[in-house]
């Protein structure tokens, strides 16, 4: 169990390196939108126990979705929107230029949350279609998604709290799902990065 353990703490410190090498790329089209939800407040990194803390943020396949965009023959545009209230949350929701929609964090199904309180989904107005959403935080049996809001085409949103092995594999397996309907970009359905 211990390695387990470590294996997850060691996939989030190198997230976060990831993250901090490679926060974007061509974002200013449209583009994956992936919402890294603090709960915790803003990160603080100088000290060895609250990077621990904060570990948990980076733990859920991040690394993953940034690999096969990166890798991908042409790259994939994203941006990594690491977020601490709803206002910031709502700039890539709300953005038109979003087409995808990847949000990890802490939450339900029809709430996401944030030290501060929270954005209650069914409340945000004026959101543009998109072509997926996932929420991979914790959902519940009841309420509105993010992805029945946008009428998005494709989602991954369950009905049960989510653990981060679990989430792990839907990130690679959602890739090769929207691979094969070709939903990773309008224009490439290249499976490439999976």
């Amino acid at each position: 169990m211990f390695t387990q353990v470590w294996y997850y703490f060691q996939r989030a410190f190198e997230t976060k390196e990831i993250i901090n090498s490679k926060p974007g790329l061509n974002n200013n089209v449209n583009h994956h939108a992936i919402i890294i939800a603090h709960s915790k407040g803003v990160i603080e990194e100088t000290y060895f126990l609250s990077k621990f803390r904060s570990a948990s943020d980076y733990m859920d396949g991040i690394d993953i979705l940034v690999n096969c965009f990166v890798n991908h023959k042409p790259p994939i545009p994203y941006k990594i929107y690491e977020v601490t209230t709803k206002e910031e949350a709502l700039i890539p929701i709300k953005s038109s230029n979003t087409s995808h929609i990847w949000i990890f964090g802490h939450g339900q199904r029809n709430f996401l949350n944030f030290k501060g309180g929270g954005l209650c989904y069914p409340k945000i107005k004026n959101v543009p279609e998109k072509v997926f959403v996932g929420q991979y935080h914790c959902n519940s049996i009841l309420g509105t998604s993010l992805a029945e809001i946008t009428k998005a085409k494709a989602w991954d949103v369950t009905r049960l709290p989510r653990i981060t092995p679990c989430i792990r594999i839907s990130v690679s397996k959602k890739l090769k799902q929207l691979v094969q309907s070709n939903l990773l970009m309008p224009d490439v359905g290249d499976d490439t990065c999976v």
